[in-house]
């Protein structure tokens, strides 16, 4: 099968070079090479088309007149050709069976019928003659020059090829992708954000009213117990009564040294010898007098009838023997979050109606807040869990709980020792939840001295879980109250300090990260704010859990302002550094505007003195950069100096030519600004008396000028 006319010729050059003797004359009957290449191209071409019209196999005869040595030379750069050859035919397959795979996607019944009409097409013949070069040798010419064919032996049988049947690639997959849902962004209306802004404010209001019932409610166990400590101990004829029901046995042992030994003897006989009570003792008149006179009665028949009866009983008795007790109480306050005896939005219906989407007036925001108070005090709240419970039941729930006990004084091992009169156990708080009102999250106590204590973290059980925390007011708060009715004996509170921590650091370490967010003993440094820190900085950690380091709570502290520190009577040293610089929470848009600055230097308590109030220099009231004086609290007034709070004094001041300074008692946070809280002013001593009575005449003189306006 010849190529081209360069390979005709390269074929020539080749059998030259190799023979050396032999040459290919061409003379004039013969004609030129030229005449030679087209009747070989033309005798091929003949050759194909008896073959392409043949149904049976192709054959097709050369012979060759050259000898055995020129044909192994031919032989080998045919070879050549027909590896160049394949790879053209393998692509050119490959190729079109990748188009008839297309065809037959898109359309596969009408690629069907094509493909069985043109079986014996031209394309299909055309495959069949490239598929035969692969096959059968190529052309050769005589050393005459004249073109011939091979002898017989040199003949080749090609099948004709089945292009039906050749491969198919797969079918494709099909992937299907959901398109992603896109949320629409409704327009609000101007009706919709008003009631969605009063809901929020009405929740808000709800909120708060729920915090300060909750901090009524434990102010309301603390003067209940406060008062009752009070009609106890106001007169010793109820201690003396009991006294002399006390066997005297018990009497002479417990005087001495009233240890455990003789509080389990004195416990035993408590509980054997009072008895509930069969009928209600019930008295009128003045509360104390009418407890006292109940109480007499429950003594001298040894009765009690409630838990509460049984825990006073108990106290009277040890304070009868001269032993420091204390009567604790299992608080029950109000919770955060109570049911709602009507939908919010039926409550707040007619405060939207009323605003609905019409345009405000300047009375309508004058207006708003008492609306909101009036809409807030309409939604009643009750608890829901005991809403549908009827009395007998309730009065039966609740005499088979404690919420009262009794503790002492133990002078040998120096600690308080609860005294469960209810079930006779002693030195046992653990056991002492299991029959009190569940949950267990504020137990107060009061000794006879009326000093008052928090000791939860003694009885409750969960007291270092999160379910327990969520429970509790803001403690900052809580220990500020506590810190009023402290006991007056500090090394007896500081020995009781060490004993509950040494208590609760006996209990194991939460197991999980989330456990330890604000747990009262234990710290993870990813949880501090930025207003807090671990100081000293190479304090070392007690644990780690999941790469976290565990830190001591003791070892966070909080870091604050100059102003900041200055409310809690405390400056900043002089040259000192700030520890950290912030960013300022909210950043006023005037400070924005004009360049003022954004972050806020903070300070920790190693780094403060105590504040020392400014003097008088020259006559004159000291002042601050801004022309006024910081008067968080009594003791920062300078010496000399006194704190009017008077409206308008700064006028009159002026007027009289008075050295007055504004007085800035707090700060007000709103609409994205810091604002100064200014209440009076502060000036000489010398001065108070003329002032006061300028004061007087100018309103004096204000109310009598509006007078005859009316």
């Amino acid at each position: 099968m010849f190529g081209t006319c360069a390979d005709v010729k390269w074929c020539v050059a080749t059998q030259s070079q190799a023979s050396g003797e032999n040459k290919v004359e061409l003379d004039d009957k013969t004609g030129t090479i030229t005449d030679f290449l087209s009747s070989s191209i033309a005798s091929y071409n003949i050759a194909e088309k008896s073959t392409a019209t043949s149904p049976r196999k192709n054959t097709r005869k050369r012979k060759g007149n050259i000898s055995t040595s020129e044909c192994q030379l031919q032989n080998v750069s045919i070879k050549k050709m027909r590896v160049k050859e394949s790879k053209q035919d393998e692509k050119l397959t490959n190729r079109n069976g990748t188009k008839k795979a297309r065809r037959k996607r898109r359309s596969p019944k009408k690629l069907a019928s094509k493909s069985e009409g043109m079986q014996d097409s031209a394309p299909k013949k055309q495959l069949i003659k490239r598929n035969e070069k692969c096959e059968k040798p190529a052309p050769s010419l005589s050393c005459d020059g004249s073109s011939s064919s091979c002898s017989d032996d040199e003949w080749e049988n090609v099948d004709e090829f089945d292009f039906s049947n050749s491969a198919v690639l797969p079918t494709t997959i099909e992937v299907t992708i959901k398109k992603p849902k896109m949320k629409v962004k409704t327009m609000e209306t101007v009706e919709t954000r008003r009631a969605r802004f009063i809901k929020q404010h009405v929740n808000q209001k709800l909120r708060e009213r729920q915090i300060h019932c909750h901090k009524m409610h434990l102010l309301c166990y603390i003067a209940h117990l406060r008062m009752w400590i009070h009609t106890l101990l106001c007169d010793q004829y109820l201690a003396s009564v009991c006294l002399s029901m006390i066997p005297e046995q018990l009497v002479a042992a417990a005087r001495p040294d009233f240890n455990i030994t003789v509080a389990e003897k004195f416990v035993h006989w408590f509980k054997t010898a009072y008895q509930p009570a069969k009928k209600v003792y019930m008295v009128k008149g003045d509360f104390s007098a009418a407890q006292l006179h109940r109480l007499e009665e429950l003594i001298a028949g040894q009765f009690y009838e409630s838990d509460k009866d049984l825990a006073s009983l108990l106290f009277l008795n040890l304070i009868a023997l001269k032993q420091t007790a204390r009567l604790c109480l299992s608080c029950q306050p109000m919770p955060f979050k109570l049911a709602v005896r009507q939908r919010p939005l039926e409550a707040i219906e007619s405060l939207i109606s009323y605003y609905g989407s019409r345009k405000l007036t300047a009375n309508d925001y004058r207006e708003w807040p008492g609306k909101l108070e009036e809409t807030v005090e309409k939604i009643v709240l009750f608890d829901g869990g005991k809403q549908n419970e009827n009395d007998s039941a309730s009065v039966g729930r609740l005499s088979l709980k404690r919420n009262y006990w009794v503790e002492f004084w133990d002078e040998n091992s120096r600690r308080w020792i609860c005294l469960d009169p209810w079930t006779g156990s002693i030195d046992k708080p653990e056991a002492v939840e299991a029959d009190a009102t569940p949950p267990m999250h504020y137990v107060l106590c009061i000794d006879n001295e009326y000093g008052m204590r928090d000791v939860t973290a003694r009885y409750a059980s969960r007291y270092l879980t999160p379910a327990v925390r969520r429970l509790w007011v803001n403690q900052d708060w809580w220990n500020d109250t506590l810190e009023l009715y402290q006991s007056r004996n500090v090394m007896r509170e500081r020995l009781e300090d060490i004993s509950i921590e040494q208590y609760l650091f006996s209990k194991p370490k939460p197991t999980s990260v989330p456990e330890y967010k604000n747990h009262p003993l234990y710290v993870l440094e990813k949880d501090l704010s930025k207003y807090e820190t671990i100081y000293p900085e190479n304090q070392q950690p007690v644990g780690k859990i999941k790469d976290f380091n565990i830190y001591l709570r003791s070892s966070v502290h909080r870091l604050d302002g100059a102003i900041n520190w200055m409310k809690k009577l405390r400056s900043i040293k002089p040259n000192e550094k700030p520890y950290r610089v912030v960013q300022k929470r909210s950043c006023n848009r005037a400070l924005s505007e004009y360049g003022g600055p954004k972050t806020v230097d903070l300070y920790g308590r190693w780094q403060t003195i105590p504040y020392v109030t400014p003097k008088i220099v020259d006559g004159r009231v000291p002042r601050n950069e801004f022309g006024n004086l910081y008067v968080y609290k009594n003791t920062m007034i300078p010496d000399g100096c006194v704190h009017l709070q008077l409206n308008g004094l700064v006028a009159i001041a002026r007027k009289l030519g008075i050295d007055c300074v504004p007085a800035v008692v707090g700060w007000n946070h709103c609409r994205g600004g810091t604002h100064p809280i200014l209440d009076g002013c502060v000036i000489l001593k010398e001065h108070e008396n003329e002032l006061r009575e300028a004061w007087s005449k100018h309103y004096e003189k204000k109310k009598m000028t509006a007078k005859l306006v009316d």
